[in-house]
């Protein structure tokens, strides 16, 4: 199974697969206007599962609602798959207004059927303060997972396999180098790519690689972080 992997980063941060972490913090900014108050609700979901290729993990998606009862503003939507090989972890930054309602989608994998599933946010951060408490960078990996989608030829003897995740910058805004690692059965695959990000900003990319066998563990990070001057 492939779990998502979250980390705060200063100068490294790193996702691994095989276990979870969050952080709860709120920016509310000024006193002037009132916080955020966004709920969760109207959650759904479709599993997917492919019986007829036994390397591909079976799909998940999720649609749910969010509604703010306080100020405009932007959050993280954090939805948790409960399954029978654990949990699951996915998140969306959104924009909400006032009184307003969003709908969130957002997918990834997960090896059995849910048993349950919750939703929350955090990192609230209201539309009147306009710069990042944050005096550095302050970028996390999430949504790490990866597909296969199919042999690259007739010979079976590489799978064409997609890596997928997200990278959310809660501080100043930056430069950052992303380092996608994959390792299996014999093999171990890396690339980097240098990327812009913004602040409280959302990058979901995607990696591919031509790889002789199945992951065996996914690890993405991102290395030499530098604010905008």
């Amino acid at each position: 199974m492939v779990a998502f992997i979250l980390g705060c980063m200063e100068e490294e941060t790193e996702s691994t697969t095989g276990a979870t972490t969050s952080s709860n913090n709120s920016n509310s900014g000024e006193t002037s206007s009132s916080p955020m108050d966004v709920e969760i609700t109207n959650v759904e979901y479709q599993w997917k599962d492919y019986p007829g290729n036994p390397f591909r993990l079976p799909d998940l998606s999720v649609t749910c609602d969010a509604i703010n009862y306080g100020g405009s503003g932007r959050t993280t939507v954090v939805v948790v798959a409960n399954g029978s090989e654990g949990p699951v972890e996915m998140r969306k930054v959104i924009q909400i207004a006032k009184n307003g309602q969003v709908e969130v989608k957002l997918s990834g994998k997960i090896p059995t059927k849910p048993v349950s599933i919750a939703g929350d946010t955090e990192r609230d951060l209201l539309s009147i303060v306009k710069q990042p408490s944050a005096k550095d960078m302050d970028v996390q990996i999430v949504n790490l997972f990866y597909d296969v989608t199919k042999w690259v030829n007739t010979s079976k003897l590489e799978l064409d396999v997609v890596v997928r995740l997200s990278a959310i910058n809660y501080g100043l805004p930056g430069y950052l180098t992303l380092v996608v690692q994959v390792d299996g059965q014999g093999f171990s695959k890396t690339t980097e790519e240098r990327k812009h990000i913004g602040w409280y900003q959302q990058l979901d990319l995607s990696y591919s690689f031509k790889l002789p066998g199945v992951p065996v563990n996914l690890t993405a990070y991102a290395k030499r972080l530098e604010k905008d001057a």
